[in-house]
């Protein structure tokens, strides 16, 4: 994968942030489930970065969140590019988990661009 690509895993894992307070801000609903659990293991097992969302916030906020996008994706992108993958291994697992997210969702969810 050339370095200049950006890879973004999100997800919807789950209210409580249990023991993962630095990978999960604890905003959205629901139990976390298996894939819930993968995805923060995998983030705090590579160190990457928590990003804050927009679940919870009342609805006449909402409307913020699309004109501060491009302010956010900077910012992420700015720390995922230190954060770059340190071997092979960790590309494969990277490859495994974007795999196994895609077929687990196909057809299950909407994308919502702004």
């Amino acid at each position: 994968m050339p370095k200049s690509e950006t890879i973004l895993i999100g997800g919807d894992v789950g209210r409580k942030t249990d023991g993962f307070e630095h990978v999960h801000g604890g905003f959205s609903y629901g139990k976390r489930n298996e894939d819930g659990n993968r995805i923060l293991e995998f983030v705090e097992k590579e160190n990457w970065p928590k990003m804050s969302n927009t679940a919870g916030e009342p609805a006449k906020r909402l409307h913020e969140w699309c004109g501060k996008m491009s302010q956010l994706l900077s910012s992420l992108t700015d720390r995922v590019k230190r954060l770059e993958a340190k071997d092979e291994k960790n590309l494969l697992e990277i490859e495994r988990l974007k795999t196994d997210l895609e077929s687990a969702k196909k057809g299950s969810k909407t994308l919502y661009q702004c």
